[in-house]
């Protein structure tokens, strides 16, 4: 499985995958985690991808086709395809964004979407990023780790307010809508 994790410099998302990727671990599975970014400053477009595979992975290319991309806003997608920068999931992957619903104009006919307020969620909590939070649903979508070992992983990563944003998470991973429909 490849997914890439897409934020703004300062929201956290190569946080998210280091913590996605240590859980993975736990897991027992195989796992590579490279950050992309340059000299950005804070606010503009980075991507972290993941590889996960029950085998050794020797592959050290730029993940082109995820099966999962992840949206830490929606706004950053229309940004990144006018760019020409938006790399999207294999036909019939996962889109998944920290979005309340989604506009008319964004459709994605190929692609499975999955949605889910966490910007709401982190605001009751007294949260100030997504980035863990959302990893709820993502880890819901394709139970590529459990709850239990993504809990582990925030710890143990020194996360701040563990407990709470492991709260945050569990409530995304109850939220997270498919589509038009709860999941």
């Amino acid at each position: 499985m490849e997914i890439l994790i897409y934020g703004r410099g300062g929201q956290g998302g190569t946080t998210a995958a280091k913590v996605l990727a240590t859980a993975i671990l736990y897991e027992g599975k195989f796992v590579q985690y490279a950050p992309e970014f340059g000299p950005e400053r804070r606010g503009a477009p980075v991507k972290a991808s993941i590889r996960v595979d029950d085998k050794v992975i020797f592959l050290r290319t730029v993940v082109e086709k995820p099966d999962v991309a992840l949206f830490l806003e929606k706004n950053i997608i229309s940004q990144l395809r006018e760019r020409g920068n938006l790399t999207l999931p294999k036909k019939d992957g996962w889109i998944i964004i920290n979005a309340k619903d989604l506009s008319e104009e964004f459709s994605y006919p190929d692609y499975k979407i999955a949605t889910c307020d966490v910007s709401s969620i982190i605001k009751e909590l007294g949260l100030k990023v997504v980035n863990i939070p959302i990893l709820g649903a993502l880890a819901k979508i394709t139970l590529v780790a459990s709850l239990e070992n993504l809990e582990k992983a925030i710890i143990n990563s020194k996360i701040p307010n563990p407990d709470v944003n492991f709260q945050a998470l569990k409530l995304v991973w109850e939220r997270v809508k498919i589509g038009s429909d709860e999941k």
